[in-house]
């Protein structure tokens, strides 16, 4: 007999925990919920969990300092990061500590069944650590690439022109969007920008190579519509 599939939600928001409990119950999981994320942590450390739902955005602990104490002892358990809190860095962040995924609320059923899914089909990959040198593009053929919902394109100079590639977005207002900084260091597949396409949720856009910011848009960050 197999053992029973079973999900730790960590969320100091009880109707995200009430709603996790009923969409995965139904879905043969056993479920464990738990406001205090100290208390969580505790129970995550002795317990083995197919899966993790963790908030970021938390009065006693933040999602993060959680990830940070959990990878001590579970290294390997997915971890699927929730928030109302639509933030790059916390993104990259909870990645670089192993977080699988990452779901902005509020959710449906329907996206945070398939978050869940993608989290648990997926094989944990170690994301590469920070160094003193920045990482720089690898060597590419000519012409546009893709990666994810994010594509670039290498210029004779060694740089690369990165843009987004979101089905839809022409259809919809875009109503807001956060775009790196100058001189930030991104690293190929954390994310690296976030659209908000009319009330949506955030979509993040991972970035597609490793490098540092050298240019960007600004006239895309104060009028978003001009990607419509």
């Amino acid at each position: 007999m197999s053992e029973p599939r079973k999900l730790l939600v960590v969320d100091d928001e009880e109707v995200i925990c009430q709603a996790c409990r009923r969409i995965f119950t139904r879905q043969g999981f056993e479920v464990e919920t738990y406001l205090d994320p100290r208390e969580a942590l505790a129970k995550a450390k002795e317990q083995d969990y197919t899966g993790i739902l963790l908030d970021i955005k938390m009065p006693a602990m933040d999602g993060i300092e959680f990830l940070e104490k959990l990878r001590q002892v579970k290294p390997d358990v997915p971890v699927l990061i929730m928030t109302g809190y639509p933030s790059i860095p916390n993104a990259a962040a909870a990645i670089r500590l192993g977080a699988a995924d990452y779901i902005t609320k509020p959710f449906t059923p329907e996206e945070i069944t398939q978050a869940v899914q993608r989290v648990l089909s997926v094989r944990q990959l170690t994301p590469p650590e920070p160094t003193e040198q920045p990482p720089t593009p690898p060597v590419q053929p000519e012409g546009f690439l893709f990666f994810d919902q994010s594509w670039f394109q290498l210029e004779a100079d060694g740089s690369a022109c990165v843009g987004a590639l979101l089905p839809g977005l022409h259809r919809q207002p875009i109503t807001a969007l956060h775009l790196p900084k100058i001189g930030e260091v991104v690293y190929q597949g954390l994310p690296l920008a976030g659209v908000r396409v009319a009330d949506k949720p955030w979509t993040l856009i991972r970035a597609p190579l490793s490098g540092v910011v050298a240019a960007v848009n600004e006239d895309l960050t104060k009028r978003p519509t001009l990607l419509a």
